[in-house]
């Protein structure tokens, strides 16, 4: 179901929920945001993966868990197999928390 918005103009901030982020802009259509749906599937299992899958790197299309990688590069390859270098794919390694980085 696509909603037409009327003079909102809102921008989404980092660390909102997957479920709170869609695209807005002023007389445009909302759309879900690009990987919304791999991003709340690593959410919902993230616990049970972090039991069994520590460290490794998994790829999410849409509902789909392809597999889990020892190396990025493997789960990369093995994402444009299956799904094709033209289909948005999820590639995320499994943390029990999720790292911060800095950059100066």
């Amino acid at each position: 179901m696509a909603l037409k918005c009327r003079n909102v103009s809102m921008t989404m901030i980092a660390g909102e929920t997957a479920d709170a982020s869609y695209h807005w802009r002023k007389g445009t259509v909302m759309s879900k945001a690009p990987l919304e749906t791999e991003l709340r599937v690593f959410a919902d299992r993230r616990q049970e993966w972090v039991r069994t899958h520590l460290g490794k790197f998994v790829v999410i299309q849409d509902e789909t868990v392809l597999d889990f990688f020892d190396q990025y590069e493997d789960a990369f390859r093995a994402g444009v197999k299956r799904f094709g270098a033209d289909r948005n794919f999820l590639i995320k390694q499994v943390w029990k928390t999720e790292p911060v980085y800095f950059v100066a």
